[in-house]
């Protein structure tokens, strides 16, 4: 039997092929479509976190990122017994674990020995000091921490430096000083104004006289340059350039903030006993 279509005559068998061939297609569209549609709802959770996650990465990327921006350093005391600075964080979230770190340039011929209290750089064990651990200005249990929070819109201080007068020995080592005789060894100490320079236990004696913790280095009071150094669980690494110039008013200010390549060229040129390059004022870190 044959039918007539678009005035074609189409055989009963042929009719019978094409429609099996457009079923097929038909059922193969659908099987298809139905497969993306399964598929493209198994994978829209993982797209979903995986779009979240990617959000939240880049949110604390930026909120690390506006978090250091932010932190400023300003010099509240410098006036009787020492230098404190305060590390501020203007903004509405808190900075958890905040930890300082100080690099000082000076010659060995600076470092002095007292008498009175101890030092962990000294003429015996007399290095660069780079990168060591401050502790802040504030009790828990018992001791300053090395740690410390920072809330939002809150400042938290630092102790630098204590400035003293006290009797000290000079640049000898322990060993030719005990070589030399009684009348010989007076000669070797003096009275001396000193720069003293906190570690991560403070100032030791200074503050406290039954004390057996150590301030970091006793230096000859004289103009210094130094880095400090503030990181946290919440930012990335800042620092900040400043100089000790021993004026009557103004004895410290800070210069300018620094970037990590430049400290890494500061931190060798130190470590080699060298003066690292100086550079211009930029008064607007301040």
């Amino acid at each position: 039997m044959t039918y007539s279509i678009l005035c074609l005559d189409v055989s009963s068998t042929t009719l019978s092929a094409w429609a099996t061939v457009a079923l097929v297609l038909i059922t193969a569209y659908y099987a298809f479509d139905t497969h993306r549609m399964v598929k493209a709802t198994r994978e829209a959770p993982e797209k979903a976190y995986e779009l979240g996650l990617k959000s939240q990465k880049e949110q604390h990327k930026r909120l690390v990122s506006e978090l250091t921006q932010n932190l400023t350093l300003k010099v509240v005391s410098q006036e009787g017994q020492g230098v404190v600075v305060r590390i501020c964080n203007p903004t509405d979230h808190p900075i958890h674990g905040a930890v300082a770190t100080i690099t000082m340039a000076y010659q060995s011929d600076d470092v002095m020995v007292p008498v009175d209290f101890s030092t962990w750089i000294d003429q015996g064990s007399c290095v660069p000091l780079v990168e060591d651990r401050l502790c802040w200005s504030t009790r828990v249990d018992g001791s300053n921490p090395q740690s410390c929070n920072i809330l939002a819109g809150e400042e938290a201080s630092l102790s630098l430096f204590r400035f003293c007068t006290k009797l000290t020995r000079s640049a000898a080592s322990e060993s030719e000083f005990r070589q030399k005789p009684a009348s010989v060894q007076q000669g070797y100490f003096r009275v001396s104004e000193l720069l003293v320079v906190a570690s991560e236990e403070g100032f030791g004696r200074i503050d406290w006289p039954q004390s057996t913790k150590r301030a970091r280095v006793a230096l000859l009071r004289k103009p210094y340059r130094l880095w400090l150094k503030v990181v946290s669980e919440d930012t990335t690494s800042k620092v900040w350039e400043l100089s000790f110039i021993d004026k009557p008013l103004a004895p410290f200010e800070i210069r300018r903030v620094v970037t990590h390549k430049e400290l890494e060229t500061i931190q060798t040129d130190v470590r080699n006993w060298k003066q690292p390059v100086s550079h211009a004022l930029r008064t607007e870190v301040a």
